[in-house]
């Protein structure tokens, strides 16, 4: 049962999707159009509590508990270059996405809700091949064109590397 389809803009619920569910999440970050395979959002939830991590990269707002766990949580927009915000609130959306084995939380703007899997432009597949940046495709609804988030090469680094005493800022 897919229950992102009916999430408010604002609202936090959980995304109980298989991968064979297909479709994508829409959303937005640093006022650009985003989107992911479904199969890798975990679930939408407001900011909680997290703890700081001095010295990591900008992009990085801190570590969130999620059970046992300690789950990095970094702005998307900043990641991309993007105007990040300036402060987080407590209903600042994030998707707690799966990627390998790993967890990561993104800070987004808002959920705009789900397209389905037949919205990939085919023809833009191989547009980002090969160029370094984070967009497996293109989506395209009624609004028009939205990037499709490659979360494995965005987030298949080790998304603590980065900060200003090592790796890529």
């Amino acid at each position: 049962m897919n229950k992102v389809s009916s999430l408010p803009q604002s609202a936090a619920a959980d995304v109980t999707t298989t991968a064979t569910d297909g479709g994508f999440l829409r959303f937005t970050a640093g006022g650009v159009r985003f989107c992911a395979d479904l199969g890798q959002v975990v679930r939408a939830l407001f900011l909680p509590a997290l703890q700081p991590v001095p010295g990591a990269a900008p992009y990085l707002v801190g570590l969130m508990g999620l059970g046992d766990a300690s789950v990095p949580v970094i702005d998307l927009a900043r990641r991309l270059g993007l105007t990040g915000a300036e402060r987080y609130h407590l209903n600042t959306p994030i998707l707690l996405c799966r990627h390998g084995k790993r967890r990561t939380g993104l800070v987004i703007d808002s959920v705009q809700g789900v397209a389905p899997q037949t919205a990939v432009d085919q023809r833009s597949d191989d547009l980002f091949r090969g160029s370094g940046l984070p967009y497996a495709s293109v989506v395209r609804d009624d609004h028009g064109q939205i990037l499709l988030l490659d979360l494995e090469s965005l987030l298949g680094e080790d998304v603590m590397a980065g900060g200003p005493h090592g790796g890529r800022p």
